[in-house]
């Protein structure tokens, strides 16, 4: 850990050693001014707040000792002041309290009390300029404080305009769902109604004149409307199919038991498929709430590179399959979960080693 020093400190140090030679002593102020550099720099560099102290009393006494060591306490005093520097700085005036009554009265002393009172002086200066020093770290601390919860919060604002925005991309995106089905179901239940009493109509009159050319011409621009128009309901029905919020809205309303569902997909199935899985999990909520002593199930979708792989498990007791067409064992519920699964050329198992789970994997084309 290299020393810490500051333009302070080192003034302060060339200050006490101008002063240090302007009134010499035998020793002409070189080892003060050595155990001076030495002491500081290891109050500097220890970490243990014992250890500080006991290197600050130490020169303390040293400087009760010989008052050479006194004029350099501002520099000690300066590098010993913490962030609470009272009252383990209180014992620096000890020294110059020891000495000065010494020289009472000051007759054939006067330098040497000239340099007590100049460092005394200097001693409340240093302790002056280290307190000024740490209030200006502590605003800077706070000041780097707030500015960080400021980048915080600002970081957390960005993430909850981004969360927003999402959400109303979500609810923009359910809407427009919402309002392809209600269309479908207009004109499902008003065009297509009407068109089938005018077919019906057609067929009333066609009964009388079976050869009218006009009537067959209308009948059949009416069935190839009435197709297309089936096909455009159909399509605009499947496409507003949200597969995820589907699958959740059947899985409320299932109540017989604790039912945990994990999906990660990354792309809407196709039309087909997004049918099929809906239905899927109707009918195995049905089954489970008809026919097993389950206190708890577990759906999965996952979806892989080249395949859907979903999962409906439950903990309740069943009876090993002796054959996938025992009808009597499975149900009709699961035979036709069997077929949708074998119309979109997937696969269909039965596991019930631990309970009664169905596997089915559907390819993605």
């Amino acid at each position: 850990m290299p020393i810490k020093i500051n333009p302070t400190l080192i003034s302060l140090f060339v200050i006490c050693a101008l002063v240090q030679f302007i009134y010499p002593s035998a020793l002409i102020g070189v080892l003060p001014f050595i155990l001076c550099a030495i002491t500081a720099g290891l109050i500097y560099y220890l970490e243990a707040p014992k250890l500080k102290r006991f290197t600050f009393i130490a020169y303390l006494a040293l400087s009760i000792y010989d008052p050479e060591y006194v004029t350099f306490l501002p520099v000690i005093l300066y590098a010993f002041v913490g962030e609470d520097p009272l009252p383990w700085s209180a014992p620096v005036i000890l020294p110059y309290l020891f000495h000065l009554n010494r020289l009472i009265p000051f007759s054939h002393t006067t330098p040497l009390a000239s340099k007590l009172f100049l460092s005394l002086v200097m001693v409340v200066l240093a302790f002056l300029l280290k307190h000024q020093l740490l209030r200006e770290n502590q605003l800077k601390k706070a000041l780097v404080q707030k500015a960080d919860a400021m980048r915080a919060l600002e970081l957390h604002l960005n993430e909850k305009n981004q969360a927003l925005m999402l959400h109303q991309d979500d609810e923009i995106h359910y809407a427009t769902l919402n309002e392809r089905n209600r269309i479908a179901r207009e004109i499902h239940d008003h065009v297509g109604h009407q068109l089938s009493r005018v077919l019906l109509q057609i067929g009333a009159q066609l009964t009388l004149t079976p050869s009218d050319p006009a009537l067959l011409s209308m009948k059949d621009t009416l069935d190839s409307a009435m197709d297309n128009l089936r096909k455009s309901v159909h399509d605009l029905h499947d496409t507003s199919i949200e597969l995820e919020t589907q699958l959740r809205q059947v899985a409320s309303g299932f109540e017989k038991c604790l039912l945990s569902m994990n999906l990660h997909l990354e792309s809407e199935p196709h039309a087909k498929t997004k049918v099929a899985l809906v239905a899927i999990l109707k009918e195995s909520l049905s089954n489970v709430s008809k026919h097993s002593n389950a206190t708890h199930v577990k759906v999965s979708l996952i979806e892989h590179p080249t395949f859907y792989q979903f999962i409906i498990y439950d903990n309740g007791s069943a009876e090993p399959f002796n054959t996938l067409d025992d009808l009597q064992v499975r149900g009709i519920g699961l035979k036709n979960i069997e077929q949708r699964v074998n119309e979109l050329k997937g696969r269909f198992l039965i596991r019930t080693q631990t309970g009664f789970e169905l596997f089915i994997t559907l390819p993605k084309n």
